[in-house]
């Protein structure tokens, strides 16, 4: 089974970071209206308001919408927070963690703010190689024969999502890195690559997005301007017809031996 989503995604990096709620709701239901269906979120995203903000057009159109969500870098504590706006806060306050039931809490988080009951792709943000044990592999099977997420795959550096494919081969769907350096991700037994392109509007054939095109890979790009929002769509040509593309694999077939076994583990299985 496989979700089909737009060619061209929209990233939410900004919302309530760089741009408060009221705008980004417009912006983000401009970028649906325009048929751009696929939208990247992450739990750090505008302090942890962003997947909310999100969360209320989802809630009136999830049908037509495919969500990418992230764990593992927590949104910053209140303390955090006020160290930041007098200059004092530093890298420890955001710290990432990938224990398997920090992990899980993260997913159900996601859940509630979004208004839905599952997320078509989770990735792991900014993991590194270590970061990525047979545990968390086990939770992410076990939170798909649950049905919460679709697609599993890697918000990180090129390298580091080498190394993480080649040691769980087949394992995940998606890697998501920044624009340079992604060429030879798909030789990988990845199913799709996700390309970054932040900030970015495209006016010439030379463009990132229609680079990104050309191989058949979803894009991103984050602005929050009508304008780009339009540029962008009509060059993608969502406006006339909607691209279809595979996101990723559901499972069907149940969970690998011991994936709803440990801390992680469901307090009851689905029936």
């Amino acid at each position: 089974m496989f979700v089909w989503t737009s060619k061209l995604g929209f990233g939410c990096a900004d919302l309530l970071s760089r741009v408060d709620r009221k705008p980004a709701l417009r912006f983000l239901e401009h970028a649906l209206d325009q048929g751009i269906s696929h939208f990247d979120v992450g739990r750090s995203y505008g302090d942890g308001r962003a997947e909310w903000v999100l969360g209320e057009l989802v809630a009136r159109r999830r049908r037509q919408m495919t969500i990418v969500t992230k764990a593992g870098i927590e949104p910053p504590t209140l303390r955090a927070r006020i160290l930041r706006r007098v200059g004092r806060a530093g890298a420890a306050d955001q710290a990432a963690d990938f224990r398997p039931y920090r992990l899980r809490r993260s997913v159900e988080a996601s859940l509630k703010a979004l208004h839905t009951d599952h997320i078509d792709a989770l990735l792991l943000h900014e993991c590194r190689p270590h970061d990525v044990t047979g545990d968390v592999v086990s939770l992410m099977e076990a939170l798909r024969w649950e049905g919460k997420i679709g697609a599993v795959g890697l918000a990180t550096s090129y390298d580091y999502a080498a190394e993480l494919m080649r040691r769980f081969a087949g394992f995940f769907d998606i890697v998501q890195t920044p624009y340079e350096g992604c060429a030879d991700a798909k030789d990988s037994g990845v199913t799709r690559v996700i390309h970054s392109v932040f900030k970015a509007h495209a006016t010439a054939p030379g463009s990132a997005i229609l680079r990104g095109f050309s191989r058949g890979d979803i894009v991103l790009f984050s602005s929050c301007s009508f304008d780009h929002i339009e540029q962008n769509a009509r060059l993608a040509g969502l406006r006339s017809a909607q691209l279809g593309f595979e996101l990723g694999r559901r499972c069907e077939s149940g969970p690998a031996p011991g994936a709803l076994e440990g801390p992680w583990a469901p307090a009851a299985r689905p029936q």
